[in-house]
């Protein structure tokens, strides 16, 4: 009997060579021995809804990984994500918010998520609090370009919704 741990590393491994779908059926071929390990679905619904274009069966995964460690910060995102393409975009908040509480969350996306989302939800003021909120908390170079970046879009997207032209 492989270890669930184990058949993660070898999945991984796929995905690494772009082997995606091999590594779901590795992934689903261990549930049977293993149904309650959130990683496991995680990773499932990660590929499902990143890679394999099967949103539904993406959400099966992720919304079970959810319910068996609701502190799973990357399952949180990957729902996140779900909601956003589907257009419900407060149920994205939600998750987001969520993944703040989880267990040693990167702060500083998360909150960088969470204004992303305030600014497809066209919540200017919230976008602009959060994003700043990111600013203050972030000491890596990358997320701090990514966050002005964001800021600076939102600026002028509220200055263009007051002054349409």
């Amino acid at each position: 009997m492989t270890h669930w741990k184990e058949i993660i590393r070898n999945a991984d491994a796929l995905i690494s060579e772009n082997k995606i779908a091999e590594a779901v059926v590795l992934m689903e071929s261990a549930l049977f021995e293993n149904p309650d390990v959130a990683l496991l679905h995680n990773n499932i619904g990660w590929a499902y809804l990143h890679h394999l274009e099967d949103p539904e069966r993406a959400f099966v995964h992720l919304e079970y990984a959810a319910k068996i460690d609701p502190r799973l910060v990357s399952v949180r995102i990957h729902l996140a994500t779900y909601w956003n393409h589907k257009g419900l975009y407060r149920l994205a908040e939600t998750e987001l918010r969520a993944a703040l509480e989880g267990e040693n969350p990167d702060r500083p996306y998360l909150l960088y998520l969470l204004a992303r989302n305030y600014e497809l939800m066209t919540e200017w003021n919230l976008a602009t609090r959060t994003y700043k909120e990111a600013l203050m908390e972030t000491t890596v170079e990358w997320q701090f370009g990514e966050i002005t970046n964001g800021l600076r879009r939102v600026r002028k997207k509220r200055l263009n919704a007051l002054l349409p032209f």
